[in-house]
């Protein structure tokens, strides 16, 4: 409830129907306390899901749309590894030496970035860098 009420929306009172929803989605549908949570925090950080996610009851419906769309796709798992990878790189090697032994989706980012503007640029930049040659290395033929 408290991430809904951080987008906007007007807090309600916990009904006997939102307390039960969320039991059958406990009991019946058999998910975790755990996963639910996660599934609720990655809704209401999303544009679209948390202006249609208003209710336990909506929640339960939309479960495993929710659960499929919060998966990691391929694209943001290669940026996150190639993100650590270099970032480890930088710090290892620094600006002078330029790296070796990294793995090919690292490298191939490393050749096409340059390693001096690897090193020049903000974290942000750097993110944004590799998550766009991430994109470019998964994209489909």
């Amino acid at each position: 409830m408290d991430l809904m009420v951080k987008n906007g929306v007007r807090r309600k009172e916990v009904s006997a129907a939102w307390i039960t929803d969320m039991e059958r989605l406990i009991r019946i549908d058999e998910r975790a306390p755990s996963e639910i949570a996660r599934v609720i925090r990655w809704s209401q950080a999303d544009d679209f899901w948390s202006r249609n996610i208003l209710s336990p009851a909506t929640l339960r419906k939309q479960f495993d749309r929710l659960l499929l769309a919060a998966k990691p796709t391929k694209r943001v798992v290669v940026a996150s590894l190639v993100r650590t990878e270099i970032l480890q790189a930088v710090n290892t090697f620094g600006r002078n030496r330029t790296p070796t032994g990294l793995k090919p989706p690292a490298q191939r980012v490393v050749d096409s970035i340059g390693w001096t503007n690897i090193c020049n640029m903000s974290l942000d930049s750097l993110t944004r860098a590799i998550d766009s040659a991430a994109k470019l290395m998964t994209a489909e033929p």
